[in-house]
């Protein structure tokens, strides 16, 4: 955010570090970001930054960026997240997109006491510009909708109906990391 900007955060966005098990039982389960020397990571591209992210931990009151190898990186989060589901290394993401796989068991959080740190999510405007009453009521609704949506929770939070909606992509799921 810029010095000419104002923003209002809607919700936070959690991501995870996880593994498929039998990625974890060929390689054992890291216990500490010390432990991730002697594993792989599969790499997700960003094209916003040109480059492949590392992994992020919180730990400490500080956030720490790990390099890790790894012969995969996707520049596309499904690609990605199947690679993980897959056995092919370790992964980060957002625990709205890893949630299903979780929940059937094709991946296993790890590192969970230093889980990366939350990013915002918030709605940006040039300070020069007044939203109109519309759009901070549409600002407003967006965020309850942020506020009650487990998704964006951290998964230890989650309500049971939100494990219901997301038993329902079995079948799909199944399929893709049977076919990956």
């Amino acid at each position: 955010m810029t010095q000419r900007s104002w923003q209002k955060k809607l919700g936070s966005l959690n991501v995870v570090t996880a593994a498929s098990p039998d990625y974890l039982e060929q390689h054992g389960t890291p216990r500490t970001v010390a432990d991730l020397a002697e594993h792989s990571a599969v790499h997700y591209f960003s094209s916003r930054a040109g480059r492949t992210l590392d992994l992020n931990f919180a730990g400490a009151g500080a956030v720490s960026e790990i390099k890790m190898k790894g012969n995969l990186a996707f520049n596309d989060m499904e690609a990605y997240v199947l690679a993980g589901a897959g056995g092919a290394g370790i992964i980060q993401a957002p625990c709205h997109i890893v949630h299903a796989y979780l929940e059937k068991g094709a991946l296993v959080e790890i590192l969970q006491d230093i889980r990366p740190p939350a990013k915002d999510i918030s709605a940006v405007f040039p300070q020069n510009r007044h939203p109109s009453r519309k759009l901070h009521m549409f600002i407003d609704w967006a965020a309850s909708l942020f506020g009650r949506s487990p998704m964006l929770s951290r998964l230890n939070e989650l309500t049971p109906s939100a494990r219901d909606v997301t038993t329902k992509m079995d079948a799909s799921l199944e399929y893709q990391i049977a076919s990956f």
